[in-house]
């Protein structure tokens, strides 16, 4: 990784940023088509800076490039980073079939003090922007994100900010935390500790409630849609009952059996019970 972000240990232990060949990762998707498999997921610190290091082709190009030179049915990636979110991404998320509607995309404040001391390069402005305007193109998409609350001068009009930008944005999901100091990180040598253990615990319980919320309201919209899911396992209650995955990296539980394993499903969503979806295998 190369963004140093304040409280992070990661560039420290992994170091920089090394883009494999464009072409050695199509061989690799090629070879797993051939084994059967139908989906791909593209791993890294921040796959949108991909090429950057190199002279090869930039991260929207090599989603193309997949896409037109592999029989994979589906591509997914992770993680991304917003300050590298490009316009040209955006564009090929929306255009190419074979591209998940699934981003997670870390914002970690909705404040731009915060993120400034956190060195995420980017206004919160820019980031809602970015994502108001692929949601709008895709309204499908499931976006998920990552938050951490009681940053290092964090006050509560600051807090207030992430709190609007859930409302605003209304993620799928998000993976919250509560600031830990990370040994030899800048934000540890020079930023402190400052926000008291109880607050970042208020705090972090409020934005997982309304969080909690927003989730299942968001789900609650998908009854009714029909989503492409590949099978991946029985489920522990039932040997009639599986659990699959959705293009848009959504789970759902739907009556099968063996030989659905084989295949892509279309599966409609009938109901959503607890946080889990439910549906039934359509033709």
């Amino acid at each position: 990784c190369n963004n140093f972000c304040s409280y992070c240990i990661v560039p420290y232990l992994r170091g920089r940023e090394v883009s494999r060949d464009s072409g050695e990762i199509i061989e690799d998707i090629n070879n797993l088509v051939k084994l059967g498999v139908k989906q791909a997921t593209l791993l890294g610190q921040n796959v949108n800076s991909y090429g950057n290091d190199t002279n090869d082709i930039n991260f929207p190009s090599l989603l193309k490039k997949i896409s037109n030179e592999t029989d994979i049915k589906w591509i997914k990636y992770l993680s991304s980073h917003p300050k590298d979110f490009t316009d040209e991404l955006i564009e090929v998320i929306s255009t190419e079939k074979k591209v998940s509607k699934w981003l997670h995309l870390a914002v970690q404040s909705g404040s731009n003090k915060i993120l400034e001391k956190m060195n995420r390069k980017y206004k919160i402005e820019t980031y809602i922007e970015k994502v108001m305007k692929l949601k709008s193109l895709n309204p499908e998409l499931n976006l998920t994100t990552d938050i951490i609350v009681g940053f290092p001068g964090e006050t509560e009009a600051d807090f207030n900010d992430t709190v609007d930008l859930i409302n605003t944005v209304k993620f799928d999901d998000a993976f919250m935390y509560k600031y830990n100091i990370r040994e030899n990180t800048f934000a540890a040598k020079e930023l402190g500790d400052d926000v008291p253990e109880d607050e970042k615990l208020s705090r972090l319980s409020k934005i997982i409630d309304l969080q909690r919320d927003i989730k299942s309201e968001n789900k609650k919209k998908r009854i009714g849609s029909i989503l492409e899911v590949i099978p991946e396992k029985f489920s522990k209650n039932s040997d009639r009952e599986i659990l699959g995955n959705s293009a848009e990296d959504l789970m759902v539980l739907f009556q099968g059996e063996e030989k659905d394993f084989e295949e892509i499903l279309k599966v409609k969503v009938t109901q959503l019970k607890g946080g889990s979806l439910f549906g039934e295998i359509v033709d």
